[in-house]
């Protein structure tokens, strides 16, 4: 039986999905070497889908805004997103076009590679964004975006009073600071990982790359920083936040928009951003105990079970 959906989104997530062929092998290949997969699979994937999918599984109801091919791979995409109750009418399906897909390779410890293909996956023009899908929304999730499309969301969003969050990404952090400092200025929450906090700040010490990338915009700064939790500042807090023990490392991809979709949910609980943050930590830890990028993303309650467990 499929979740209901209900007209009015809470949280709108602007950016790409994917289609993701995963090959379990015993180690991550090297140069000029051959590894045999013991398995290898299909499912939907793409960093901002999984977000919304997270958020959906969490009791958010979201809407996602971006594009699919009108290929078997769009197909599975758009039945996962109506299978979790995430609301479709900001997709746009483009006839004759291939959707994007990664190609991810998964070691028997849980570390990966990540091979990107092209396709379609995101808006384009400025112009292709309906401004009636970020109306009475609380907030507003941008992940892959072209600055000038992330810069009119946030602003359609702020109009209507929703918190953005931001996630830059790998790729669109490989492009540099300037490239990136009009969705910087425009908003709220900023979250990055290690590497990207890096790649933006040039700084290794997440202490000073959060406080340097705060002085860009963002009221808010969280770096992920994996085993070693995350490192906030928002206004009046300045901490590092120890993650969750998670029971088994089975797959850190889709790690993040677990953490992301988990915060978010906080937010939206009206929690301090130190509990918000423990709560993205605890959903990312329940995901990563399972293969692919959206298996394992858990219900609200599971969430609240598995973090009484951890004290006791």
């Amino acid at each position: 039986m499929k979740p209901e959906k209900s007209n009015a989104a809470e949280i709108a997530v602007l950016g790409a999905a994917a289609v993701d062929m995963i090959a379990q092998v015993p180690e991550l290949p090297h140069a000029d070497s051959i590894v045999l997969a013991s398995q290898f699979g299909v499912c939907p994937g793409g960093a901002n889908a999984n977000v919304s999918v997270g958020l959906a599984k969490l009791g958010c109801r979201v809407i996602f805004i971006g594009k699919v091919g009108d290929d078997e791979g769009g197909k599975l995409l758009l039945d996962s997103f109506e299978e979790t109750g995430v609301d479709t009418r900001g997709i746009k399906v483009i006839n004759g076009a291939r959707s994007a897909s990664c190609f991810i390779t998964i070691d028997e410890r849980g570390n990966r590679t990540i091979v990107g293909l092209s396709g379609v996956a995101t808006l384009e023009e400025p112009g292709e964004l309906d401004a009636t899908l970020l109306e009475n929304i609380q907030a507003l999730y941008i992940g892959d975006a072209m600055p000038d499309i992330g810069c009119l969301a946030a602003e359609i969003a702020h109009t209507g009073g929703a918190k953005v969050f931001y996630s830059v990404g790998g790729v669109m952090a490989s492009f540099g600071l300037s490239f990136l400092q009009g969705v910087l200025k425009l908003c709220d929450v900023l979250l990055v990982s290690r590497n990207e906090a890096s790649m933006l700040s040039g700084m290794d010490m997440p202490e000073q790359a959060v406080a340097f990338l705060a002085n860009q915009g963002p009221q808010v700064v969280v770096e992920t920083l994996g085993a070693d939790g995350a490192q906030l500042l928002a206004p009046g807090v300045k901490t590092r936040v120890p993650a969750w023990q998670a029971s088994n490392v089975a797959d850190t991809t889709g790690a993040g928009d677990a953490f992301a979709a988990g915060l978010i949910k906080g937010y939206l609980e009206n929690m301090d951003w130190e509990d918000a943050v423990r709560l993205g930590s605890a959903v990312a830890a329940l995901k990563i105990g399972h293969i692919g990028a959206r298996t394992g993303l858990p219900s609200r309650n599971q969430v609240e079970e598995f973090m009484e467990r951890c004290k006791e």
